[in-house]
């Protein structure tokens, strides 16, 4: 099989995700199939494929993404200058994955929850898609916001956006994995994600048995 591990994240990096992407990396290819590395560019803006030379320079998209996702057409993304920075640069990654050719890959196992967004918009119909949350990015970014808006963050566009991509993106995959129980029920409680998208935290996505849970009836 040909698989795609991919975070929004750039890579590679000392820490965060790259180490545990290696890992899997190295173990599925000791298996047989043929794995690519995708995220971020840890130098400049772009996203590539580690180790292939496949690169896309953000510079070359945006201009195309700031003439369709302009005040008229979007007003409301441009309320916030960091919702729209984000937003527009999941949308670089969305054709940055179509240009790379993510049509040819039969399982995409992503990161975190703005890949998994990401990928599921353009992957092939036909292809599985696993996310792996390793941690909460809304909880982050409402820690930082308390502290500016005290109780009123809720009300805040920042919040709204960052919750969306948390409930939205745990929910774009055909299984979703969580690193913790803690992880689980955040998603559960605070992110309204059904129980039953989520996955033990000590499930194994083995090509072979994530085939099997998609027999069973996943989509």
């Amino acid at each position: 099989m040909k698989i795609l591990l991919a975070t929004y994240w750039p890579i590679p990096h000392l820490g965060g995700v790259w180490p545990f992407m290696l890992q899997i990396k190295r173990r599925l290819e000791l298996l047989g199939h043929t794995v690519d590395l995708m995220g971020n560019g840890p130098d400049i803006p772009k996203y590539h494929i580690v180790f292939e030379n496949r690169e896309l320079l953000k510079a070359q998209l945006l201009p195309m993404l700031d003439a369709k996702l302009n005040e008229s057409a979007v007003p409301v993304l441009h309320l916030d200058s960091w919702v729209q920075t984000v937003e527009k640069d999941r949308y670089c990654m969305e054709l940055a994955a179509a240009y790379f050719g993510v049509d040819q890959y039969d399982i995409i196992h992503t990161q975190d929850v703005i890949a998994t967004r990401a990928l599921s918009r353009v992957k092939r119909k036909d292809s599985a898609l696993v996310a792996n949350i390793h941690g909460s990015l809304a909880r982050e970014v409402m820690m930082a916001l308390e502290r500016d808006h005290e109780k009123g963050y809720r009300e805040t566009l920042m919040w709204k956006y960052y919750w969306a991509l948390e409930h939205y993106g745990a929910l774009s995959a055909d299984i979703t994995i969580t690193s913790t129980e803690w992880m689980k029920q955040t998603l559960v409680g605070e992110f309204e994600v059904p129980e039953q998208q989520i996955a033990p935290s000590n499930t194994a996505w083995i090509p072979s048995a994530f085939g099997k849970s998609r027999r069973r009836g996943r989509t």
